[in-house]
């Protein structure tokens, strides 16, 4: 099973004739322990040369008198696990519909060893044959759009960006110099920090890593019984170095649990939960008889005005603020009252910046 894995590996990062180059059994092996594999020796790798070589999946160049062994991937070897003309229309579709989705959130590692499928699937939906356009149109026919007003969100440096994937996938730590806000504010260079990094997470466009500060571990006797672990936004990362020191990926952490309980990508969270009561006119709420504000909202109700009633458990945040205010004076608070209050005396404070009009 090693082998085979190892097989797959090699044959995604070997050059085609068409490309030019070669690589050595060395640069070969030292891409493989980069990739995450276990530590082995050049001979290993060797053996495994030879063995696709009798699979004529890979051809050698010996150069005279010299001991290197160059390698290529065999003409017709495809990096992935099928070439073009043998992958169903169905596949490639399904292929396309992965590459456009998240292949720009895929380490190198893995980018590797599906990139041939990738190239494979546009190969195949060229082909005009057995029904292979009626596939192909469907990914003409399929568009996500932002449920929000779509703004144009700060660029991530590649870089960083594969750094900090690479980094994700193999566990290792990284240094990073991190502009928080204030950095941003002053202009000021932020200073090296140590960080895991434990996951990537999307939000409202923006790109997070959630890593665990190494330098500020658990201390009882002070009171800090967890690690800290923030959500550090990549297109504020200036630098990361990757280091070859591993980490022990915390067995405790469950990304789904972090992000629903911390509430780090809801933005400014204030205090605890609480029960909020609305009421829509102009039928302003009606697509939340569908999808609810909650797993807790309770069945509808209308007041004598024909108002639509929803009462439902909620965090006070920055994006639920921004999703309230969104339906302007169609929509009433009923409960709780310091959030009556606190919108009404946003929008007196609006309503004095227009007084002029």
């Amino acid at each position: 099973m090693r082998n085979a894995v190892i097989h797959e590996s090699i044959m995604t990062m070997l050059p085609s004739k068409s490309d030019g180059t070669w690589l050595s059994t060395q640069a070969i092996r030292a891409r493989l322990l980069e990739n995450g594999h276990e530590q082995m020796s050049a001979k290993y790798v060797l053996r495994q040369m030879r063995q696709l070589e009798e699979a004529f999946k890979v051809i050698s160049m010996e150069e005279p008198g010299k001991r290197p062994i160059y390698w290529q991937r065999a003409l017709g070897a495809g990096a992935g696990y099928k070439s073009a003309e043998h992958m169903p229309a169905s596949e490639a579709v399904a292929f396309s519909l992965l590459e456009r989705l998240t292949k720009v959130k895929l380490p190198k590692t893995i980018l590797g060893d599906v990139d041939g499928l990738f190239d494979a699937a546009r190969q195949r939906l060229k082909v005009a044959h057995d029904g292979g356009q009626l596939h192909k149109k469907w990914l003409d026919k399929i568009e996500t759009v932002e449920a929000l007003f779509p703004l144009v969100r700060p660029s991530i440096d590649d870089d960083v960006f594969n750094a900090i994937k690479d980094a994700t996938f193999q566990e290792r730590i990284v240094r990073v110099r991190y502009h928080s806000a204030k950095t941003k504010r002053e202009k000021t260079k932020p200073e090296w920090k140590r960080v895991a990094p434990l996951a990537l997470v999307e939000s409202a466009g923006l790109m997070y890593v959630v890593v665990q500060e190494m330098d500020f571990p658990p201390d009882p006797a002070k009171g800090k019984l967890e690690w800290l672990r923030p959500a550090l936004r990549l297109d504020r990362i200036a630098e990361v170095e990757l280091t070859k020191e591993r980490f022990n990926y915390p067995a405790e952490f469950k990304l789904g649990e972090y992000v629903k309980t911390k509430k780090a990508f809801e933005f400014l969270v204030e205090g605890e939960a609480f029960r909020l009561r609305l009421a829509f006119s102009n039928y302003a709420g009606e697509h939340l008889l569908e999808s609810h504000i909650s797993e807790d909202q309770a069945p509808p109700e209308w007041d004598d005005k024909k108002r639509l009633i929803l009462t439902a458990t909620v965090v006070n945040s920055l994006k639920f603020r921004w999703w309230l205010r969104s339906f302007g004076p169609d929509v009433e608070i009923l409960e709780p009252q310091w959030l009556r209050e606190q919108v009404a005396a946003d929008a007196r404070q609006v309503a004095q910046q227009y007084a002029a009009c």
